[in-house]
């Protein structure tokens, strides 16, 4: 909530816990905001704020507070010749980045205070879209297919990607697989690849293109259910029976379709 009354400027942050009790709030002396959703670490979770950097001095302090014991944990202030450089700061899977227009780093830190790599930030920072292991290595596709180690190191980066004239989702399957659809714009069918989570290719198939956005989940028998925007119909793609057609050498998949 903000507040501006006779020249007094406030934001303050209700908080409350999964239970629905009040733990307290924080009140911020500025005009400020949260730049990403709190981030866990174990038992303690943490919240950053950000004050406006165009609202009264045009400085940009940050704020990371301790939401278990509602503590100020750290705190800073943009320098003047960062701003003048037009660095700002974003936070970001739980890593606070100072950075200039172009996205090109200059500083970074955890906010639960742990040692962090500038390979993990860097991964961090490019993770916009991703999924994770139990074992904390990951997939990011913010371009590329990127598989990563859980310390920020790439294992391989597949020949697939997305951005102009191209799509891609991915995902994980069962913690063990990797797989892909990619197709580019104006294509009839997509390719579906799946990968060990070593990246050893296993398998591929082909999936029809039924309009431009795809939405995507694994249902509870463990298949890919594919939703497209511009169509009534949903489609199902058996894992199984493509990892089977694999080992057996035959040519076969199992596909159903329903209709919505």
């Amino acid at each position: 909530m903000f507040n501006q009354t006779e020249g007094v400027i406030q934001t303050w942050f209700d908080i409350w816990d999964v239970q629905g009790t009040k733990r307290g709030e924080i009140i911020v002396a500025k005009q400020g905001f949260a730049d990403d959703p709190f981030h866990s670490n174990v038992d303690s979770h943490y919240l950053t704020i950000l004050s406006n950097p165009w609202f009264e001095d045009g400085q940009q302090t940050i704020q990371t507070w301790d939401l278990e014991r509602m503590e100020l944990t750290y705190e800073c202030t943009i320098s003047q010749a960062d701003m003048d450089e037009d660095h700002s700061c974003h936070t970001k899977n739980g890593i606070v980045y100072i950075c200039d227009d172009s996205g090109r780093i200059s500083e970074y830190w955890a906010v639960d205070g742990r040692p962090i790599s500038r390979k993990m930030a860097d991964m961090e920072w490019n993770s916009d879209r991703w999924r994770r292991f139990s074992d904390g290595s990951r997939i990011v596709w913010a371009k590329w297919l990127t598989l990563y180690t859980n310390e920020g190191d790439v294992v391989q980066r597949f020949k697939v990607k997305q951005g102009k004239g191209y799509c891609l989702e991915a995902g994980i399957l069962f913690d063990r697989f990797i797989f892909s659809i990619s197709w580019r714009e104006k294509s009839k069918h997509a390719t579906l690849m799946v990968y060990s989570k070593t990246g050893k290719k296993l398998t591929s198939s082909r999936v029809a293109v039924r309009g431009r956005c795809l939405r995507w989940f694994i249902d509870i028998a463990g298949r890919l259910v594919l939703i497209w925007d511009t169509c009534t119909s949903m489609e199902i793609v058996d894992f199984r029976g493509l990892l089977q057609r694999r080992r057996d050498s035959q040519r076969y998949s199992y596909v159903e379709s329903y209709e919505k």
